[in-house]
């Protein structure tokens, strides 16, 4: 734990004891103006924690509306009045290892929503509205800048699960926020109808590459390998990356959000023996224990095993040419190529159907037409086996 943390959690521990379910003996008051000195390296990161709260939820895909005013679905989750009323306090509340699943989610939405909410009354917006329904009823907490802590009422009709409103503020920076910080992770993360989350390949190729190929432009396809813990789980995958870095990178993302993006020869973590490549690149997803600001992966054993574990893989990656500029990229294999190579297969073996029937046919346009479509078929099916 931070010095951060822990000078934090002690001032808050003089205003109350630590009880059962994790939470703090005092009040959300109290709780509020501690939150006031520890607040988000970036205040419009708050919406990457609304998106970590959905993710921990269950809830896909996690959809940000394209227009204003901001509202976004967090799940079935079902929280009472007394939750509601305490919501700053569960921003230091302690997730018990021993405790059940359940508690642990609900624990952890809890909590960046706290931070999140704190986060979001340093902007100013109208109003902040958080909405929960579920068979006992439902309830709407409203809080503004100057009713900070909110007011509850009963609302009879909600729609069931829980979400979050923002209202009166632009929110364009938080957008932007979630398409780049997003993109690495594998659930499915929108704005509006739009995917921006790619997945690790993310990584390797940039949406410089993307819209390119959009276009039906010729443009690299990322392809990576899984990363295995010392156990032989998969914990992330790894590639070379076609986009501009001068550092090996280790990419840690969290509940669909890249947390932290740490350099590989960072000598904080130790010497390195071996000179890695420029090129290399690992994404792993995990929760690991994060300072206050949630900007930055707390330093510690579990960080400096995960560091060692990828420079390790990163070492014994045999090096391979790369492009001196993006014009020179190669293509890469992408993982569904077994999937390519049989539709095009498939066109053809039609492809060639078509040319014996126009020859025995004597039909020129034809003979021409179906020769035309074999000879790129073949190139294309011979680019699918090519490797970087």
């Amino acid at each position: 734990m931070s010095e951060t943390t822990r000078d934090l959690i002690a001032e808050l521990e003089q205003g109350g004891e630590l009880v059962d379910d994790g939470a703090f003996s005092i009040d959300a008051g109290q709780a509020l103006v501690k939150l006031r000195d520890y607040q988000l390296a970036d205040p419009h990161a708050w919406i990457l924690l609304v998106v970590e709260a959905a993710a921990t939820a269950g809830v896909e895909p996690i959809v940000i509306p394209g227009e204003d005013p901001l509202r976004v679905e967090l799940g079935a989750l079902e929280l009472d009045a007394a939750q509601l009323e305490q919501l700053f306090v569960w921003a230091f509340a302690k997730r018990d290892a021993a405790s059940d699943p359940a508690t642990r989610q609900r624990t952890r939405v809890l909590e960046l929503l706290a931070l999140a909410c704190n986060a979001l009354l340093g902007l100013r917006p109208d109003a902040i509205v958080i909405e929960s329904a579920g068979a006992s009823g439902g309830l709407r907490l409203r809080m503004t800048p100057a009713q900070p802590l909110g007011t509850i009422e009963a609302i009879a009709d909600l729609q069931p699960g829980t979400r979050l409103c923002v209202e009166g503020l632009a929110c364009a920076a938080e957008r932007e926020l979630v398409r780049t910080r997003c993109r690495l992770t594998t659930l499915d993360v929108r704005i509006a109808a739009e995917r921006v989350s790619r997945g690790p390949a993310g990584a390797i190729v940039d949406a410089t590459f993307e819209a390119q190929r959009e276009k039906g432009g010729f443009a690299p396809v990322g392809r990576t390998k899984p990363l295995h813990d010392a156990e032989g789980f998969v914990i992330g995958r790894f590639g070379r990356s076609y986009q501009v870095s001068p550092h090996p990178l280790l990419h840690i993302v969290t509940k669909g959000v890249t947390i932290e993006s740490i350099d590989l020869r960072d000598e904080s973590f130790g010497k390195l023996d071996v000179e890695l490549d420029d090129h290399f690149v690992a994404v792993v997803d995990r929760d690991l224990p994060r300072d206050i600001s949630q900007a930055r992966v707390r330093r510690g054993p579990e960080l400096a095993a995960l560091v060692a574990l990828v420079r390790k893989v990163a070492e014994h990656e045999p090096r391979a040419l790369q492009p001196m500029s993006r014009l020179d990229a190669p293509e890469l294999v992408s993982d569904d190529s077994e999937t390519a190579r049989g539709s095009l297969t498939g066109a053809l073996a039609l492809g060639a159907f078509v040319w014996v029937m126009s020859a025995a046919a004597e039909s020129v346009p034809w003979l021409i037409g179906s020769s035309v479509f074999v000879v790129v078929g073949i190139v294309a099916l011979v680019r699918t086996y090519r490797r970087p």
